[in-house]
């Protein structure tokens, strides 16, 4: 007990100098009661840690942080990783989905359309590598044009085959233009058949 009596005076008697030597090279001001407090808890912990030791045998006070074992760092990037694979994943998917609704409704603006539904396949890097668009084209009076219209099964007018074409390339014109697709893949397909 002696012996740890004699360590706290020691390890007080040397926080006291230090504490003197710092205040001395301090400038009056505000900092000086910063200081003061520092070197109070300095105390403290140096009058309470071997008391708490020879009180507490069978417990460890001491903190050491610095020997806190972190995973490995291969790890930590493959969770990383793994983050990062789920999030361009999922916004590609979203931008897909999006392009595909942009796509259609564009398509939707040339005369003779009434309803488009887009299919888009895009690369890694966002980048549309093909595009189907499936075209339901506006239903006309039987009266109008009937020359053109073909009827099929269930007896609902279809267009002819040259109306087909026409009216797939103004489609395909018109959302190569607009999105810059020249390279790219559309293929045009008809509701009831291409």
């Amino acid at each position: 007990m002696i012996t740890v009596l004699v360590g706290i005076v020691k390890s007080v008697l040397v926080i006291i100098i230090l504490a003197s030597f710092l205040e001395i090279l301090l400038p009056e001001g505000s900092l000086k009661p910063f200081v003061r407090f520092t070197v109070g808890l300095f105390v403290l912990i140096s009058i309470l840690n071997p008391l708490l030791r020879v009180a507490f045998t069978h417990h460890n006070f001491e903190v050491g942080w610095w020997d806190e074992k972190t995973p490995p760092v291969a790890a930590i990037q493959e969770e990383g990783q793994k983050i990062s694979k789920s999030l361009l994943q999922n916004s590609k998917s979203s931008m897909q989905e999006k392009i595909e609704q942009q796509i259609s409704a564009v398509a939707v603006l040339v005369p003779g359309v009434e309803e488009v539904r887009t299919l888009a396949d895009m690369d890694e890097q966002g980048k549309v590598t093909s595009l189907h668009l499936l075209i339901k084209p506006e239903q006309k009076n039987e009266g109008e044009g009937a020359g053109k219209r073909l009827k099929n099964l269930s007896g609902n007018n279809m267009l002819s085959r040259d109306e087909q074409n026409n009216l797939g390339k103004k489609v395909s014109q018109l959302v190569r233009n607009f999105y810059g697709l020249e390279n790219t893949v559309i293929e045009v397909e008809f509701e009831g058949g291409k």
